[in-house]
């Protein structure tokens, strides 16, 4: 009991320390980008301040509270606890339901307090190290400390992970949800009745509350999901023969897949019906003409056009432009680091070494091999995972350049710096054997 007393203490002080880590960027503060997505954590800010003035209407969960003089002002109208809502008007956002601003605005309609929206921040922060933490530990028990401690340093030395941890428009932990409950449906260390049933239904849960707080990298985080998973199918079927492991991660792919695509379909349904002001079909077909195709690769010159120059671009420009231009990491907006110490301008670098570190594993052998190694499979699907929203909503990530980079954090950077540590270490062992 004392020793289990010990643990829990000592999981606790980690998880307060990550949370600490994401909420004050101390490790890494040249990369901290003050007021990091203001702009969209406004609409979930204006959430809170329509409530508290008593301004808002409609069903829409994120929205601008507005004042004349004022622009993303929703938070400095709320500090200012005005005695009227003279003047006030508030600016819908339609583009999604907003259930993170539903719950905020609830919250705050029982309590008023200057410190509410900064101890939101605080609970996103403490909810993303939950969430990371129970991850890394998983992995540690499934693919070995250091792989897990590789992996916890892409977390909390990235740049871009940390910026996006607190903002209440992102709700960043929410991204990683699925992730986790993949990795549980493989874990041998978590084992109870219905298992893969409970999963399943937390993959709902899940994914709903995802899409209901915003559709952003819905094809990233899904592939993220299925990424351990997958990654023990292909090593049951090539490597281990593992017949039952086969069909109960082919079970686990085909209930998390289905309930994934349930949970879009119910939350796409809810949004149509609310924006259709009860019409699922015409609000769905709103959906689907003025966001869909503005931000994804379905849009062209012939089935979408607007007045924004910007966004004809991104309709109008290659797939080919855009991954060229997420490839070129220290071409983004801030010119950030890949992790700390690690500039961005050695991202192809980095994943150059790290295809030909795996190759070199089998220079002695057979190159096909290498469709047997474990690391190999995870690389690849991690690179899919990214490459899908990239590739998917090309226009999204024409535009979003000051914050799109963040998909290359759900597995990528962390697998290659791990197989470059890892392999590098091996490398280094046997030569100072010989």
């Amino acid at each position: 009991m004392l020793e289990l007393y010990k643990k829990s203490i000592l999981w606790l002080v980690v998880i307060l320390s990550v949370s600490i880590i994401f909420k004050s960027n101390c490790i890494d503060s040249f990369n901290r980008v003050n007021d990091f997505q203001y702009d969209s954590e406004d609409l979930a800010i204006g959430a809170i301040a329509a409530q508290h003035y008593h301004v808002k209407s409609g069903w829409q969960g994120l929205g601008r509270l507005l004042a004349p003089g004022y622009k993303w002002g929703s938070e400095r109208i709320y500090l200012e606890n005005r005695q009227s809502n003279k003047g006030l008007s508030y600016s819908k956002y339609s583009s999604q339901i907003g259930l993170q601003g539903l719950v905020y605005s609830k919250i705050g309609s029982y309590v008023y307090s200057k410190t509410l929206i900064n101890t939101f921040r605080n609970i996103n922060c403490f909810f993303l190290s939950i969430i990371l933490v129970f991850l890394l530990y998983l992995l540690k028990v499934k693919y070995g400390n250091l792989f897990a401690v590789i992996w916890g340093c892409g977390f909390i030395f990235s740049p871009w992970i940390v910026n996006f941890a607190p903002n209440l428009y992102w709700v960043e932990f929410t991204w990683f949800i699925p992730m986790l409950i993949g990795l549980i449906a493989v874990s041998e260390i978590i084992v109870f009745k219905y298992k893969n049933w409970i999963l399943t239904l937390l993959i709902f849960i899940s994914v709903s509350i995802k899409s209901a707080c915003g559709y952003e990298y819905l094809s990233t985080i899904l592939i993220g999901m299925i990424l351990f998973p997958l990654t023990e199918l292909l090593m049951a079927y090539f490597v281990r023969k593992d017949h039952d492991k086969v069909r109960n991660c082919i079970k686990v792919l085909v209930s998390f897949s289905i309930s994934a695509v349930l949970a879009f379909c119910f939350i796409i349904s809810v949004h149509g019906y609310l924006r259709g002001n009860g019409n699922i079909f015409l609000g769905v077909k709103s959906i689907y003409q003025q966001d869909v195709l503005r931000r994804t690769s379905l849009g062209n010159q012939y089935n979408f056009t607007n007045s924004n120059i910007k966004t004809m671009e991104s309709i109008n420009t290659t797939i080919g432009f855009v991954l060229n231009k997420y490839f070129d990491f220290y071409s983004n907006k801030y010119q950030s680091n890949i992790v700390l110490g690690l500039d961005g301008r050695y991202f192809k670098a980095m994943s150059v070494l790290a295809i030909c570190l795996l190759l070199l594993r089998y220079r002695k052998s057979n190159y096909l091999l290498i469709f047997k190694d474990e690391h190999f499979y995870i690389l690849l699907i991690s690179l899919i995972s990214t490459l899908s929203w990239l590739v998917l909503a090309k226009s999204h990530s024409y535009i979003h350049v000051h914050m799109n980079y963040v998909l290359w954090y759900f597995g990528y950077v962390q697998i290659c710096l791990f197989i470059i540590v890892h392999d590098s270490l091996w490398h280094l062992k046997n030569y100072c054997k010989n």
